[in-house]
C-alpha cells in the first residue's frame, strides 16, 4: 500500500510539473489576454503568476478542506502567529516569494483587499467591524507544483445592514483549505493548523452558551419559556379573578338570616353562571396567549445569548471588548440572576 501510494503521489507531481514546466517566476510567459504589441511575450507579476498557477493546477493538486462551525475570537497577534507558521511550512519546499491575499468584508456588502498584514491592521476596521476575513498564502514550488493555504473566518451577523435580520449563529465558523504538490505535505500542514485554530475558541465562561447555536435546543427552550408564561398568567388570573368572586359570594350567603335561605343562596352561587360565556372564554385563553407569545419571543431572541464572534483588527478591537463586557453583565448578572430567582420562587410555592 505504501509503495502504491508513493507511486500515485509521484505520478500526480509529474502531471503538475508537466502542466507548469513552461512557467516560472521571473520568466517571460505567454500573455494571458493576448500578445503584446510587436511581441509574443509579456512580463507577468508574481501575483498574476500565482493566480494563473492556482487556476491551472487546482484540478491536479491534493486538497484538504475543513469547516469548523463555532464561534471564534481572533486578534492581530493571533493572525501574525498564523502568518508566521504558514510561511514556515511554505518555506520548507520553496525558495520563491510567498504571495498573501487578504479580503475583508463588511455588513454593507463592501470589502477591502490587502496584500500585507500591517496595512490590513492599519486600515481595516476603522469605521465598521469586519464580518468576514479571508487570507490566502500561495507560492510556486519548482519541479513540484503549487502550494496554497487558505483560511476564512465568517461571523454570524447578517451581511445586509439595510434589512433587520437576526444573527444566525450556525453560520459562524472557520474554513480551512490546504492544497499542495503532495498528500503528505497537505495532511501535515492541515493537522498543524487545526491545532493552532483551537486557540480561537471562546473563553470557558462563554463556551456553554454556544448550545443555543442548535435549532432543536433553542426550540425546546422556547416552549419552556412559553410554559412558564402560561403558568404565571394562570396564577395571576386565578388570584385576580377567583378570589374576589369567592369573597363576594360568601358575603351574599352570610347576609341571609336563616339556614334555609343561606343554603339556597349557596346553591345559587355554586351552580349558577357568574359571568357571561365570552368573558370566561377570554379568561381561559389568556394563559395560552402567553404560552405562544413566550415561544415566539424565545425563538426570535434566544440566539442573542450566543456570544458574537470577533475579528479584532484595527479600532474594532476596542469596540469588540466593550461588547463582550456588556454581554457578560447582561447575560450573567441580569438575565441569569432573574431566571434563577423566578425558578427558586416557583419551586418554593409548589413545595
Amino acid at each position: 500500500m505504501d509503495a502504491q501510494g508513493s507511486e500515485e503521489e509521484d505520478r500526480e507531481t509529474e502531471e503538475v510539473s508537466d502542466a507548469l514546466s513552461a512557467v516560472d517566476v521571473g520568466e517571460r510567459v505567454p500573455a494571458l489576454t493576448g500578445p503584446a504589441e510587436g511581441d509574443d511575450y509579456i512580463w507577468v507579476r508574481t501575483s498574476a503568476l500565482a493566480q494563473f498557477l492556482r487556476t491551472e493546477s487546482a484540478k491536479n493538486l491534493p486538497r484538504v478542506e475543513k469547516w469548523f462551525g463555532r464561534q471564534f475570537q481572533i486578534d492581530e497577534s493571533f493572525l501574525r502567529k498564523l502568518d508566521k507558521r504558514i510561511r514556515e511550512h511554505l518555506d520548507e519546499d520553496s525558495s520563491q516569494s510567498i504571495a498573501l491575499y487578504i479580503l475583508v468584508g463588511y455588513s454593507d456588502k463592501s470589502s477591502e483587499s490587502f496584500s500585507d498584514l500591517d496595512e490590513c491592521f492599519d486600515r481595516a476596521g476603522e469605521e465598521k467591524d469586519a464580518e468576514r476575513i479571508s487570507l490566502t498564502w500561495a507560492c510556486f514550488v519548482p519541479d513540484s507544483g503549487f502550494h496554497e493555504v487558505g483560511l476564512e473566518f465568517v461571523t454570524e451577523r447578517p451581511f445586509d445592514a439595510s434589512k433587520f435580520r437576526r444573527p444566525i449563529p450556525a453560520e459562524a465558523g472557520i474554513l480551512l483549505s490546504v492544497s499542495g504538490a503532495t498528500r503528505t505535505w497537505v495532511k501535515s500542514v492541515s493537522r498543524n493548523l487545526e491545532l493552532l485554530l483551537d486557540n480561537t475558541k471562546l473563553s470557558l465562561i462563554l463556551r456553554p452558551l454556544e448550545v443555543f447555536r442548535h435549532e432543536t435546543f433553542t426550540s425546546v427552550i422556547s416552549w419552556l419559556v412559553g410554559a412558564l408564561g402560561w403558568f404565571a398568567a394562570f396564577r395571576v388570573i386565578g388570584a385576580l379573578y377567583s378570589e374576589p368572586a369567592r369573597g363576594d359570594a360568601l358575603s351574599r350567603i352570610l347576609q341571609k338570616q336563616d339556614v334555609a335561605a343561606r343554603f339556597e343562596q349557596y346553591m345559587r352561587e355554586t351552580y349558577s353562571p357568574s359571568s357571561p360565556f365570552i368573558v370566561g372564554l377570554l379568561v381561559f385563553m389568556i394563559p395560552y396567549f402567553f404560552l405562544f407569545l413566550g415561544q415566539f419571543l424565545g425563538t426570535r431572541f434566544l440566539v442573542y445569548l450566543v456570544p458574537r464572534s470577533g475579528i479584532q483588527i484595527g479600532l474594532s478591537t476596542r469596540r469588540y471588548g466593550d461588547y463582550i463586557n456588556a454581554f457578560k453583565f447582561v447575560v450573567f448578572t441580569l438575565l441569569l440572576g432573574s431566571a434563577i430567582a423566578v425558578i427558586v420562587n416557583l419551586f418554593t410555592e409548589i413545595l
